[in-house]
């Protein structure tokens, strides 16, 4: 059994992470930059993120590679690189996890490819697939613990997401992006997202990247109707504003904090951070949490 198979079955609750993109940003990371790249020209900024959210509680960290699939990286000239972004990140990963000392999962993060498939889009079904099991045999060949794969929001990409993960031997989070209306911006329902990911037998379902922990507990008490598998939040610390030409997230660690309760009674097993949130933010979820 697998240290993330141990801790999903044995504790309450998973802290996960929080944003590495917000937190390259504060590193100087310029808009539109990709971050993956940074695990080659500024690895030691990688390594201080990852330390930052494990001194804060963090149990589980996911790898900079959310834009590291093939098709991802051709967008930003970067697939020469592909096979060391992907193969770097995990290793530095696993550097600050032993660095931390203790079972601290390494999962492997795996997002869109910011392409829409055919017919909407002009990406073929299997183009998707192959990249996508590209990027998941390396992060599997470098030893994650685990795949997340995250931030999707049309039902056909995660299936091409799901049955590229399918083919390596390794656990899986499916994460698919709900807005207010628990509805992705492709219209995907709770209920049709479950479906698909109970179908390729994935052993975590949730959701990350939405508005705020409150707007994100509804979505998953949507989820827990529909499923009895373990569920996974990775809530935004609010809804974006633009402030003075800044992007600023309003929810302030201890307003996000304040809902671990509902998430641990909606049957919550992974609890994180995306865009916004900081160490600050697990810091107090882990406060919360025990």
């Amino acid at each position: 059994m697998s240290i993330f198979e141990q801790k999903l079955t044995s504790q309450k609750m998973i802290i996960g992470d929080g944003a590495m993109g917000t937190s390259l940003q504060k590193e100087g990371l310029a808009p539109g930059e990709a971050p993956e790249k940074w695990n080659i020209t500024h690895p030691e900024k990688i390594i201080e993120v990852h330390a930052s959210f494990l001194n804060a509680g963090s149990e589980l960290i996911e790898t900079n590679t959310f834009g590291a699939s093939y098709v991802r990286l051709q967008q930003e000239g970067l697939e020469s690189d592909f096979t060391a972004l992907n193969q770097r990140a995990v290793q530095l990963a696993q550097k600050a996890a032993e660095a931390a000392g203790g079972d601290i999962i390494v999962a492997g993060s795996v997002g869109p490819t910011g392409k829409m498939l055919q017919p909407l889009g002009d990406l073929k079904p299997r183009e998707a697939f192959s990249s996508y099991r590209r990027q998941i045999s390396i992060l599997a060949e470098e030893g994650v613990d685990v795949i997340i794969i995250e931030t999707i929001t049309a039902l056909e990409e995660m299936e091409q997401a799901l049955a590229a993960a399918s083919e390596v031997d390794i656990p899986v989070i499916a994460q698919m992006n709900f807005q207010e209306n628990k509805k992705t911006v492709m219209g995907i329902g709770v209920p049709e997202f479950v479906d698909l990911a109970e179908e390729y037998g994935v052993e975590v379902i949730g959701t990350n990247c939405t508005p705020g922990a409150e707007i994100t507990v509804s979505i998953i008490k949507e989820m827990k109707k529909n499923t009895d598998r373990p569920l996974s939040a990775f809530p935004n610390a609010g809804k974006p504003e633009l402030r003075e030409g800044t992007v600023y997230y309003p929810e302030q660690p201890e307003d996000f904090a304040n809902y671990v309760p509902e998430f641990e009674k909606s049957g919550v097993r992974i609890l994180g951070g995306c865009c916004g949130t900081t160490p600050e933010t697990i810091k107090a979820v882990k406060k919360k949490s025990q």
